[in-house]
């Protein structure tokens, strides 16, 4: 039984549909399952319906676990951190270069851990996924099966959604939890108005296989900006790697991609343009990116056009978390840490003492709101700052970068200096003063 009040409302003993078997849809049912148990709350019957038609399909690249936005912390709180930090990728730093006539400075690094605790780590987005789908049930799970359309329907019992699938059948539920990617069909059915945007790049992208790793990726990954574009560089594994030339565009290219899903599975007519066109417009970069080219093959590149979109609110007992709430270009490296962190408030609204289910949400959304609509600008100013190429908003950007890193991995220095001044300070003062009242007593004598 429920050790909630009776009075209120409970997600005990409802249903709940996950359209969207990804790391946002996983997280949910992973965070709802392990805080009613830690509130004693029984579980409600939750199902995650899923396009894959089997778990081994996944895609191939990596993904930036961060402490500073949440990410990692609701990866703890769900019980898989240790088993990814077993499995993370090669490299345990940020590195931030600025790349002119094919040589590279480094600007800042940023590490993984900072007074005795780490702030992150880089994990294959295949060993995220499959981790977090191994903790759940697996009859959680149905695969191959797409939510098309979702109706809100009012019944004796109050608000259930009727959710119609690509088989032809539909099921009833008392929520559904959208979690179906940016270009989520249930969002594009219940707010079409609500869709993305073009943010002004577009990446030439590609995920190689190359032994040994160069030594830079071993460090961590690197973004690198040049002198007309940026470049982003990661390993997957011990030998493999992604890299993404990020190019500043007034509308999307019509050879791209608009989302992750479709990006895996598209082909070009002309690959070898395509790689050609990396190696011309990636000629300010020096290593490790000429051995990333060369262990390219065409077929390899990949064109994705960046898309945001702010936070979209809940529609009855319709939710959205993740890319369908919220999207932001993968530049931001925080698209799965706010997904996850979605997925674990939301989970801890449903199993919290609210007088409805439409309060639960409200509070859910609000908190979103503020705080997607606060990410998604940042990454806007990012892009923008990331792609100058004027002196002082350059000059701006970097000394910003130096005086972060300097912070990050000095800070202890920085802290046990000022402490030790300020003791002495103090130390010098009271000696001073003593000796001061000192001969003032005496003189008064």
């Amino acid at each position: 039984m429920s050790s909630q009040d009776s009075k209120s409302w409970s997600v005990a003993g409802k249903k709940v549909i996950v359209a969207g078997g990804g790391i946002a849809g996983l997280s949910f049912s992973l965070s709802l399952l392990q805080l009613c148990r830690q509130k004693n709350i029984d579980a409600p019957s939750i199902l995650i319906l899923e396009r894959q038609k089997v778990p081994e399909e996944r895609q191939g690249y990596s993904l930036s676990i961060r402490g500073d936005t949440g990410g990692k912390q609701v990866l703890e709180k769900i019980g898989v951190l240790d088993k990814l930090m077993e499995i993370q990728c090669p490299g345990r730093r940020m590195l931030i270069c600025e790349a002119r006539n094919g040589k590279m400075t480094e600007i800042g690094s940023f590490p993984s851990v900072f007074n005795g605790v780490q702030l992150g780590l880089r994990v294959s987005r295949n060993d995220l996924r499959d981790t977090l789908y191994k903790a759940l049930d697996s009859k959680m799970l149905r695969w191959g099966t797409t939510v098309t359309n979702a109706r809100i329907v009012e019944t004796s019992a109050g608000s259930k959604v009727i959710v119609e699938l690509n088989t032809g059948e539909s099921e009833e539920a008392d929520i559904l939890v959208v979690a179906d990617g940016g270009r989520s069909r249930v969002r594009q059915a219940l707010c079409p108005q609500d869709q993305p945007q073009y943010c002004g790049v577009t990446l030439l992208c590609a995920d190689v296989n190359i032994n040994p790793l160069p030594d830079l990726l071993q460090k961590g990954a690197a973004w690198i900006m040049g002198s007309q574009n940026a470049l982003f560089l990661a390993s997957i594994t011990s030998t493999s790697a992604v890299y993404g030339l990020s190019l500043r565009q007034d509308k999307p290219r019509e050879d791209g991609s608009h989302d992750m899903k479709s990006l895996l599975d598209s082909q070009h007519d002309d690959a070898n343009s395509l790689l050609q066109e990396v190696k011309d417009k990636g000629k300010d970069y020096g290593a490790p990116f000429p051995e990333l080219l060369a262990a390219t093959r065409p077929e390899d590149i990949k064109v994705l056009n960046c898309y945001d979109k702010m936070p979209t609110r809940s529609t009855g007992p319709v939710v959205f978390i993740g890319d369908a709430a919220h999207l932001m270009p993968p530049l931001s490296g925080n698209g799965a840490n706010q997904a996850m962190v979605d997925a674990w408030n939301l989970a801890e609204q449903l199993t919290s003492s609210h007088k409805s289910l439409e309060e639960a949400l409200h509070t859910y959304d609000d908190e979103m709101v503020k705080r997607m609509t606060k990410y998604i600008t940042e990454t806007r100013d990012f892009i923008e700052a990331s792609h100058t190429t004027a002196f002082w908003p350059r000059l701006k950007r970097n000394t910003g970068i130096r005086i972060g890193h300097i912070i990050l991995n000095y800070g202890h220095y920085i802290k046990w200096t000022l402490a030790i001044a300020l003791l002495t300070g103090i130390g010098f003062t009271g000696y001073k003063l003593k000796g001061y009242y000192e001969s003032t007593s005496q003189g008064k004598k």
